[in-house]
């Protein structure tokens, strides 16, 4: 009989009880096909033994049925919270104050990363640049204005 080949173990174990056979529990599943198969029952009565396996396979695909249907669930779940955590977050960014000139947490936080992606990106000074007297001709009265400028325009923008 094809279906038997079909059944897991547990399946066959069921269906060897369904037909009355005594199965041990350390019984493997090439055991339990053999039992089943070498019964008088299978050899005499084939229907009895093709309902007991059609029974299985129906328990089988009916809890298939149950376990899908369970995942459609708890993905139609993860789904309904991901769109509330959305929502959530859109309500949050729509929230922000724009009354009396302050700057909400969000703003500020922006600013501050801007502010020290500015200061990342600020090139160090190369060794021409670090010695003053390549500034300039070498002249200690240009060098001292060049100096002066320098130090009242370093901390522009």
């Amino acid at each position: 009989m094809s279906g038997i080949a079909k059944l897991k173990k547990v399946e066959l174990r069921t269906v060897a009880e369904e037909i009355g056979l005594v199965v041990n529990e350390g019984m493997k599943k090439s055991e339990l096909r053999r039992l089943i198969e070498d019964s008088e029952v299978f050899k005499n009565d084939n229907e009895a033994v093709k309902s007991a396996v059609e029974d299985a396979l129906e328990n089988r695909n009916k809890k298939s049925d149950q376990d899908s249907e369970i995942e459609i669930e708890r993905l139609k779940i993860e789904r309904i919270k991901l769109e509330l955590q959305l929502a959530q977050v859109k309500a949050n960014g729509n929230n922000t104050s724009f009354d009396q000139g302050c700057k909400s947490e969000p703003e500020e936080s922006l600013d501050s990363l801007i502010k020290s992606v500015r200061t990342l990106t600020i090139k160090p000074p190369n060794e021409s640049q670090r010695n003053p007297k390549n500034l300039v001709g070498g002249n200690s009265h240009e060098l001292r204005y060049k100096a002066t400028y320098l130090t009242n325009t370093s901390f522009e923008h």
